[in-house]
């Protein structure tokens, strides 16, 4: 009779996840493990190997956060982080500006023909500030 060796993993499994490589912002399979009282990412990017980042220092207080206090509301807050994540691993991040205007924190993908595009909105942004430039030759 054969006997096998099971190996013993120093960590107890939680959950899979999506997640990006903090060099390259590869998306990366990751795993949510229990270890030593704490909560851990652990990742593998293929050109940067293994990561490992610590989510929580508690781990009841973090499986409470995510199996209990989850409420709907906070759902769509999850989709807008998958849009986030997604628009930093597939966007050319070169083209990603700031809009030009100076009560304006939107950033975009410039995808205009000749990447020089200045305004988030020509509607909002690019319209007021054409407007406050004229009026300040105006003067």
């Amino acid at each position: 009779m054969y006997r096998v060796a099971m190996r013993v993993r120093p960590y107890l499994f939680y959950d899979v996840v999506v997640s990006i490589c903090t060099t390259c912002y590869r998306k990366v399979e990751g795993k949510i493990v229990f270890q030593a009282g704490s909560v851990y990412m652990l990742k593998r990017c293929p050109m940067h190997g293994e990561e490992r980042v610590l989510l929580a220092d508690d781990v009841e207080y973090y499986r409470k956060c995510r199996e209990v206090f989850i409420k709907p509301p906070e759902i769509p807050l999850h989709a807008c982080a998958i849009a986030i994540e997604d628009f930093l691993t597939s966007a050319d991040r070169r083209h990603v500006r700031k809009c030009g205007a100076l009560d304006c924190e939107v950033y975009f993908i410039d995808r205009s023909k000749g990447r020089r595009r200045h305004w988030c909105s020509m509607k909002n942004c690019g319209n007021r500030e054409k407007q406050r430039r004229w009026r300040a030759t105006a003067e």
